[in-house]
């Protein structure tokens, strides 16, 4: 079953505070995908942004509930490459992107789990490795 996703996208600017007046017209949804594969009935699981592909821009990585994880290479404006990122957490508590093994790359964290940038993601799957066996099929 393919469901649409709609992703808002944030930006921020570190160490600076703005107040701005927003209104209807100068907001608009972008889609970076209209087709997630899998079970979709259950809706998304943690999402992240992060630049895991070291290209100078953010990437964005979701799962869908029971399935798998992907990251989306940002290309351009509109345009998104999805990749597999791995097989999600049976646990679907928050989420999370750090160096965990300290070799340069951004990791995702996702439950019990962490899942290990295999320093060319457009290529590979991250490998998943368990750090909380506690937390194994919580959902909450």
């Amino acid at each position: 079953m393919m469901k649409s996703i709609a992703v808002p996208v944030l930006l921020t600017a570190l160490c600076q505070i703005a107040v701005a007046q927003i209104s209807a017209d100068l907001f608009r949804h972008h889609y970076i995908t209209t087709d997630m594969p899998g079970e979709n009935t259950w809706g998304f699981a943690p999402s992240a942004l992060a630049d895991f592909d070291k290209d100078g821009d953010l990437d964005y990585a979701v799962g869908n509930r029971g399935g798998k994880i992907y990251w989306f290479e940002y290309q351009e404006a509109g345009r998104w490459i999805r990749h597999e990122l791995g097989p999600f957490s049976p646990s679907h508590l928050g989420g999370a992107v750090l160096d965990v093994d300290r070799d340069g790359w951004l990791d995702l964290i996702i439950g019990g789990y962490w899942y290990r940038n295999p320093q060319n993601p457009g290529e590979r799957a991250f490998s998943r490795h368990r750090y909380d066996s506690r937390l194994e099929g919580r959902d909450s």
